[in-house]
C-alpha cells in the first residue's frame, strides 16, 4: 500500500524570506557584502521562530510587550548560518584575518605570528597548522574569536542609523533581535523614493523627504529647506501634485476667503501616495502582460511550426546553444536559420516582458506584502 504525500509552498514563509532578501541587500548597500552577509545569518536564523509576516507587525501599545513578542537570535545561532569560507575579519578595521589564507594577502610560508595577548608573558604561538578541523575551525580560541566578530559587524548594524538590528536589553547581551515594522517602513519609503527619483529627479526626491519629515510647508518654507529657488521648487511641486505625489492645503488669512490672501501648505500622504505606487504596479504588470500577448501574435506561426515538430518526436531532448546569431537556439530542430532567428527573437523579447513584470513585483512585495496590510486599489 502506497502512502499518497501532498507537497505545497508555504506562501507565508515565502514572504517572509523575500523580506529578508531586500533586508539584506538594503543594508549591503550601506554596509558592504561581508556585514550584509552576517546581517542574513541573523534574518535566517530569525525567520525559523516566524511564521508570517503580519505576526511581526502586530501593534502593541506597550513597547516593553512589543519587545519582548519580537523573536531573539543569540550569536551563536547567527554564527551557524554564516559562511564559514567568510573572512569576517575583512570588515572590521583592524582586525587580522582568520582564514587559512590570510585574507586578501596570503601569509608567507614559515614566519610565526605573535598574539599580543601571549607575547607579554613571555608565550609565541607556533605556526599555524594545515590540517583544520571539520567546521572550520582550528581551535576553539579561533571560534571564540570568530563568534566575537560576528558580534563586531552585528554592532555595526546595531549603530547605523538605519537600526538593523538591536539587542533586546542589558540581560540579553548575547541576543539580538529586529524591528521588522520600522525596517519595513524604511523598504517601504525607500521604493517610494526610488519612484519619485525615476519619474521627477534627484530634487524631488529632496522634497518629498524633507515634507514627510516637517510635514505642512508652505512654498517658500519647501524652497528654504531644499536649498532651491522658488521658481525651480513651483515646478516641481506642480508636476509632483499633478501626478498624485504631493497634497496642498489652502489656508485663508481672513473670512473672505481670497486665493491672494490664503495659504497654500504643501504635505506629503504616505499612505495615499503607497496606494497610488501599489496601483502603478498594478497596471504595469498588466500592460507588460497584454505586450506579451501582442508580441507573441507576431511569432505564433513559427511557434506553431515548431510545437508541431516538437510533437512529432517527443522523446528528443531538448537542448539550447548559442547560435551564429548570438542568440539562445534550441539545438536539433529542423529549422531554417531565418526561423530560429525568429524564436531566439521572441525569447528574447518575452525575457526582457518578464524582466520588467518580476521588478513591478517586487514592488507590490514591497508596498503591499511586506506591511502585513490588505492594500488594495481602493482610496
Amino acid at each position: 500500500m502506497q502512502n499518497n504525500m501532498s507537497i505545497g509552498v508555504n506562501l507565508s514563509k515565502c514572504v517572509v524570506a523575500m523580506r529578508s532578501e531586500l533586508l539584506v541587500q538594503h543594508a549591503k548597500h550601506y554596509l558592504g557584502y561581508i556585514t550584509a552577509e552576517v546581517y542574513r545569518a541573523l534574518l535566517t536564523a530569525l525567520e525559523s521562530k516566524v511564521r508570517a509576516v503580519r505576526e511581526d507587525l502586530v501593534h502593541y501599545e506597550d513597547e516593553d510587550e512589543e519587545e519582548e513578542a519580537q523573536p531573539v537570535a543569540s550569536v551563536m545561532e547567527v554564527a551557524e548560518f554564516v559562511d564559514p569560507h567568510l573572512d569576517l575579519a575583512a570588515g572590521i578595521n583592524g582586525a587580522k584575518s582568520d582564514l587559512p589564507n590570510g585574507g586578501p594577502k596570503a601569509k608567507k610560508k614559515g614566519v610565526i605570528e605573535y598574539d599580543n595577548d601571549f607575547t607579554d608573558i613571555g608565550i609565541k604561538n607556533e605556526p599555524g597548522s594545515d590540517d583544520e578541523g571539520s567546521n572550520g575551525y582550528s581551535s576553539m580560541r579561533n571560534k571564540n574569536r570568530r563568534l566575537d566578530l560576528v558580534e563586531q559587524h552585528l554592532k555595526l548594524l546595531e549603530e547605523h542609523d538605519k537600526e538593523f538590528c538591536r539587542r533586546p536589553g542589558a540581560a540579553g547581551q548575547s541576543e539580538w533581535r529586529v524591528n521588522f515594522p520600522v525596517l519595513s517602513k524604511i523598504l517601504l519609503n525607500a521604493e517610494i523614493d526610488t519612484t519619485i527619483d525615476r519619474r521627477f529627479g534627484p530634487a524631488a526626491v529632496r522634497v518629498a523627504r524633507m515634507l514627510r519629515q516637517e510635514g505642512r510647508l508652505e512654498e517658500k518654507g519647501v524652497a528654504q529647506k531644499c536649498l532651491k529657488h522658488v521658481k525651480e521648487i513651483r515646478g516641481i511641486l506642480a508636476q509632483m501634485q499633478a501626478a498624485g505625489f504631493l497634497e496642498s492645503q489652502e489656508v485663508p488669512k481672513d473670512q473672505y476667503r481670497q486665493p491672494t490672501r490664503s495659504l497654500y501648505l504643501w504635505f506629503f500622504d504616505e499612505k495615499k501616495v503607497a496606494q497610488l505606487v501599489l496601483h502603478q504596479a498594478y497596471q504595469g504588470i498588466a500592460r507588460c502582460m497584454q505586450r506579451m500577448d501582442v508580441e507573441q501574435e507576431k511569432f505564433q506561426q513559427i511557434l506553431d511550426k515548431r510545437e508541431r515538430l516538437r510533437a512529432m518526436n517527443p522523446d528528443a531532448a531538448k537542448n539550447f546553444i548559442i547560435g551564429k546569431t548570438g542568440m539562445l537556439e534550441e539545438d536539433g530542430t529542423p529549422l531554417s536559420g531565418v526561423e530560429k532567428q525568429q524564436i531566439s527573437l521572441w525569447r528574447e523579447t518575452q525575457e526582457k516582458l518578464l524582466t520588467q513584470v518580476k521588478r513591478l513585483d517586487d514592488v507590490v512585495g514591497v508596498v503591499r506584502d511586506f506591511m502585513g496590510k490588505d492594500v488594495t486599489m481602493k482610496t
